[in-house]
């Protein structure tokens, strides 16, 4: 598995934003929900 500065960050677009989000390994999918004003970083490491 990549490390975490190692993973392209990809964009969801939802019409008036976009989303950020890094994929991980294999399974089963789980989605991380940051609070206000949280970033994808807050999560690292993995």
């Amino acid at each position: 598995m990549k490390k975490f500065y190692e993973t392209e960050t990809h964009f969801a677009d939802t019409g008036d934003r976009k989303i950020a989000y890094r994929s991980y390994g294999k399974g089963k999918t789980i989605i991380f929900v940051n609070r206000f004003r949280g970033t994808l970083d807050t999560w690292d490491p993995l």
